[in-house]
């Protein structure tokens, strides 16, 4: 066998090996996947180009959320909420800005019959534009769970993993007002995952 061909038969068989570690799929992702592709995502956007600042206690909020499906009409959430700023953000151009945060929430999910007691801690992005008060928010956290029986709801497991999309309006230097829509799901560790999504609004003061 001369050396070409030597070549092309490893690398076929490099290819066969390939095809039979990661075989190919043309099935939508999974909500634990795309839970965790938020994660990683998050992760990788605050470890490129990014530039070291301080870790900050940030803002302090009140949150209200309602259900946004017919099936966990029922169902509502409370939560005390602190917010960190961390040390890594990035700035394309002098206007724009990403910002990276840690959320911390306390609070209550409420029903008809038995509530739970819910508590969560994740990273979030935040990308602003200097000349407007808005900033669009991203963010995931693992998050717990009193009990798994929440009004006439099994959520499957104390174990949920909660991320969310909103924007975050700044009332001056001291005050904000949000919204986000929150999913929250146990990322299908248990054979039962109803999940719950939630409208979310907030007011905070910022330190």
């Amino acid at each position: 066998m001369t050396p070409a061909e030597w070549r092309t038969d490893a690398t076929a068989g490099n290819i066969f090996r390939l095809r039979r570690a990661f075989p190919p799929t043309n099935t939508l992702p999974s909500k634990k996947l795309m839970h965790w592709n938020l994660g990683l995502a998050l992760l990788f956007i605050t470890s490129v180009n990014g530039t070291a600042g301080e870790f900050r206690f940030e803002s302090v909020e009140g949150r209200f959320g309602f259900s946004a499906n017919h099936r966990t009409r029922d169902l509502h959430q409370v939560d005390a909420a602190a917010t960190w700023k961390l040390p890594w953000d990035w700035r394309p151009c002098p206007q724009w800005r990403l910002e990276t945060g840690l959320d911390f929430t306390a609070g209550g999910i409420f029903a008809s019959g038995p509530d739970a007691f819910v508590t969560s801690l994740g990273p979030t992005v935040a990308v602003g534009y200097a000349k407007i008060p808005l900033a669009l928010e991203l963010g995931v956290s693992p998050t717990l769970l009193s009990r798994q029986d929440i009004g006439e709801t099994d959520f499957g497991s104390l174990f949920q993993l909660t991320s969310h999309a909103g924007l975050n309006w700044d009332l001056g230097r001291r005050f904000r007002i949000g919204y986000r829509f929150q999913h929250m799901s146990n990322c299908g560790i248990t054979d039962h995952n109803p999940g719950l999504n939630l409208h979310v609004f907030s007011a905070g003061y910022r330190f």
